[in-house]
């Protein structure tokens, strides 16, 4: 058996972000520090470790939040020490409706 730091066992779906978007049902996931080392079936039979059984759960990839409004990287720090209504109402409004 391969020591592993932890062994997410019997994951009801998971969905990975490989090149052939490869989605597993009822399997396990593998992590040694922060890389996970290997998903499938039964792979708790050949790691031990810290186990966590996620029967009815899912794993996804993490979600990255590329959310952004483009016009406050020209306004960074513009009236930024006033209430929030303020700054926007008084700053930043006038200012986005002369873009």
């Amino acid at each position: 058996m391969k020591e592993a730091d932890l062994i997410l066992t019997d994951v009801s779906y998971i969905l990975t972000m490989d090149e052939n978007l490869t989605e597993y049902r009822d399997a396990d996931i593998v992590i040694k520090g922060d890389r996970i080392v290997d998903i499938g079936k039964d792979k708790k039979n050949e790691y031990f470790g810290k186990t966590i059984v996620c029967k009815d759960k899912i794993a996804i990839p993490g979600l990255i939040n590329t959310h952004t409004h483009a016009a406050m990287t020209l306004l960074r720090g513009y009236g930024s020490d006033n209430p929030l209504k303020v700054w926007l109402e008084e700053y930043i409004w006038p200012v986005e409706g002369k873009f």
